[in-house]
């Protein structure tokens, strides 16, 4: 089928299993870079996928620089979580 117009529409769909996530942070490292401008239309994961995903979606800027620091910052939740995490609604 022949495209009418000359927009590419780009979904990005991630896989979950931790090694992947390093394969796929490549992938999109590569493509953010080959393609200056590029915006998937919609982005979806599930395991590690899903966070990259996250990331990807609510990045404000450039979103490998949002992934980088998502990686590289210590996160933490458990018992000792902050409160905003464990309020009771």
């Amino acid at each position: 089928m022949a495209a009418k117009d000359q927009n590419v529409y780009t979904a990005v769909v991630l896989q979950g299993g931790g090694a992947l996530g390093a394969y796929e942070y490549g992938v999109l490292q590569a493509l953010f870079e080959q393609r200056p401008g590029f915006k998937p239309v919609a982005v979806a994961g599930i395991s590690i996928g899903a966070i990259t995903a996250a990331v990807l979606g609510g990045a404000k800027g450039d979103p490998i620089s949002a992934l980088d620091t998502a990686s590289t910052t210590p996160h933490r939740c458990g018992r000792h979580s902050p409160s905003w995490l464990t309020r009771q609604r």
